[in-house]
């Protein structure tokens, strides 16, 4: 018996070295000079959020939205554990996973729930089916706050939408984009952090920092007006399409009824038709090269 605890308390010893080794291995491929920077300083708020023309909404479920979070909680509760900073903390992390038993109404059902803990305040984040939900609260309130969610403000909300038949996520109103991940995620644990050493207050909520706003702002305009210059396109391809299509119909049917002429000058204008369609798709794939740079 004694034996095996032994050998228990060896192969957790040396699961959670090799979890640093590969932490430490990822940590120079993925941290980028402003992430290291924030780190050094995680009382300051993160820079503004990126945006690039050609970023997309994100269109993840809630549980998977969530999970990606919470892969950037790991990496930087490591690289505040190993940073050469004075302020350095221990974040607990607990990664989501399904409550024991719901206690909300079906359509507030909490789906997946994972927490950040650093003495003494907690990180809680919820998905719903169509939300995710971030709170800040004591410790000791965590093992109670399933079921009492209305007892508490949330930090931050990201809900999702439909459009054009697919999940985007808004927060504060904005869309939010790929490029936009990683500055949600560094507000949300700079916010426990900050909480955690007094420099930030429990019920302070997120806002979207204005210049990114702008910026989104502008994204998203340029997203709308290159999805609409590309569906006027398919929706012409595909009239020319029905007219090729149409035109066969019209040569069989004047063949058939031995009408030589007709047939003639039907078969030449598809066969044109074709070749300007060939030109027409050519000319389609610069479109669309031009409109995603």
């Amino acid at each position: 018996m004694e034996n095996s605890n032994l050998g228990g308390s060896s192969r957790g010893k040396t699961s959670d070295d090799l979890s640093k080794k590969i932490l430490g291995g990822l940590q120079g491929k993925f941290t980028g000079e402003e992430t290291a920077h924030w780190i050094a300083d995680v009382n300051k708020e993160p820079t503004a959020a990126v945006t690039k023309t050609h970023s997309e909404p994100v269109h993840l479920s809630s549980v998977a939205f969530l999970d990606r979070l919470f892969d950037d909680f790991q990496r930087y509760a490591f690289e505040l554990t190993n940073a050469e900073t004075s302020d350095k903390r221990h974040v607990v992390i607990t990664r989501p996973v399904a409550p024991a038993a719901a206690t909300q109404p079906t359509e507030s059902l909490v789906i997946f729930q994972g927490t950040l803990v650093t003495e003494p305040w907690a990180l809680v984040m919820q998905a719903q089916a169509q939300k995710i939900h971030a709170y800040i609260v004591p410790i000791e309130n965590l093992s109670t706050f399933a079921g009492r969610e209305s007892f508490f403000s949330s930090y931050m909300d990201l809900d999702a939408n439909f459009e054009d038949g697919e999940t985007v996520w808004k927060v504060d109103g904005q869309l939010i984009l790929d490029s936009m991940l990683s500055y949600l995620s560094k507000k949300l644990f700079g916010i426990l952090i900050r909480v955690a050493n007094g420099t930030a207050l429990p019920a302070e909520r997120f806002s979207m920092d204005e210049n990114s706003k702008e910026a989104l702002n502008l994204t998203d305009s340029l997203a709308q007006s290159r999805r609409g210059t590309l569906a006027g396109y398919d929706n012409f391809t595909a009239v020319v399409d029905h007219e090729v299509n149409n035109l066969s119909a019209i040569a069989m049917k004047a063949i058939a009824v031995l009408d030589k002429d007709h047939a003639r000058e039907v078969v030449l204008r598809t066969n044109h038709l074709k070749m300007w369609r060939e030109k027409l798709l050519a000319l389609g794939d610069e479109l669309k090269q031009i409109m995603t740079e």
